[in-house]
This record gives C-alpha cells, sequence and structure tokens, in this order.
C-alpha cells in the first residue's frame, strides 16, 4: 500500500471553509475507503494509505471531488508521496525560523519566479527547487509582501507550510508507514486493502 500526504489549501481559516478535521477523517474513510487516515492540526494537513494502483491524480480529484460533495467548498488538494515531502524538508537552505516551504501543484515557470523575487524586501529570500519555493521573512510572514503576491504571481496552486509543520508531517507519515511495515512483516499481509477510490482513474 502507498502513504500519501496530502495539503489543502485555505480552510479554516478566519471562519472561512470550516472542516472540523475528525469529520474530514471520518469522511474520507467511508467515502473513499482510504486507510489509517490522520491530520496534523486544523490547516488541513493529512496523511493515509491506499492500495498501490491509485495514482497522485487518482487521489487528489477523489479528494477535491469528496471534499466538495460533503461540505460544499471548492478546496485546493496537493498530494505528495512522503518521499517527496522528505526531499522538500531536506531541500531547505535557510534553517527553521522563519522559513515556510510553499508547496506548487507545478513547478513554476521562470517569469513567475521573477514578478515574486521582484517584490522580496531586502532582509528576504526566496529559492524555488522544482515545484517548492522556499522563503525566508525574518520580519514574518504576515507583514511580507512577497508571501502574500505568491499565490497570484506563481500562477498556479499553492499552500504554505512553515518547517515545524512539515517536520511533524513527515513524523506522522512515517508513523502510518511503520505500522504497515510491521503489519505485514507480522501477518504476511495487511488486513485488507483500501478501495479503490470512487470515480478515480484505473
Amino acid at each position: 500500500m502507498l502513504t500519501w500526504v496530502a495539503l489543502l489549501r485555505g480552510i479554516n481559516v478566519g471562519g472561512h471553509k470550516k472542516i472540523l478535521m475528525q469529520g474530514l477523517r471520518d469522511a474520507i474513510t467511508s467515502n473513499l475507503g482510504y486507510d489509517d487516515v490522520r491530520t496534523y492540526i486544523q490547516s488541513g494537513n493529512i496523511v493515509f494509505r491506499t492500495e498501490d494502483s491509485l495514482t497522485e491524480a487518482d487521489v487528489t480529484t477523489s479528494l477535491s471531488d469528496m471534499i466538495e460533495r460533503e461540505y460544499g467548498y471548492t478546496v485546493a488538494v496537493l498530494v505528495l508521496s512522503i518521499r517527496d515531502v522528505k526531499s522538500a524538508l531536506s531541500a531547505n537552505l535557510y534553517g527553521t525560523d522563519r522559513v515556510h516551504l510553499m508547496f506548487c501543484r507545478t513547478r513554476p515557470t521562470p517569469s513567475a519566479i521573477q514578478r515574486v523575487e521582484a517584490r522580496k524586501a531586502p532582509s528576504e529570500s526566496i529559492s524555488v527547487i522544482g515545484s517548492v519555493a522556499y522563503i525566508h521573512t525574518p520580519d514574518g510572514l504576515a507583514t511580507s509582501n512577497m508571501a502574500r503576491a505568491i499565490p497570484k504571481d506563481m500562477g498556479v496552486d499553492v499552500t504554505a507550510r512553515n518547517t515545524r509543520s512539515v517536520s511533524k508531517i513527515i513524523t506522522l507519515a512515517e508513523e502510518v508507514e511503520g505500522g504497515v511495515e510491521k503489519e505485514t512483516k507480522g501477518r504476511g499481509k495487511g488486513k485488507g486493502k483500501a478501495r479503490k477510490a470512487k470515480g478515480a482513474g484505473k
């Protein structure tokens, strides 16, 4: 089975797009059949397992459609493998203080990156590796013109997580994956496989 991380953008912010994590975990399990569904804090960080045949595109579509059906919200969902999340954190060049990883759906274009760089303050830094932008905002994310402009300037879906959150998400994913390994070694095979998500591709 595969372990995935899903990052939701813009939920539970200022009372908008309110989604309780307990209800979301239950909805994912009952509607999509994913296993070992866990969440970290209220900003929409989800870890779960699916059968091996599901792709990133399958999971992204299924989660997005399910959230819209259950909650009536259109929410940007970014799905990554645990390896992708680990690689993103290890590529961070700025340490851990006031650093955010901006996960983009696709790699930003050079012109989009230039637009963002033009907005940064002298104390700020940004680097882009693949589909992840790393921003260091010593004076705070909330006061950064560069950070505020990223969702629009990048031209793709973007969701931000600080380094502490990314580390916690990785730990959670490793716990899920570790549980799978123990189950497989102890029983030969897991108790069962997650059902293929409704509406997912073959």
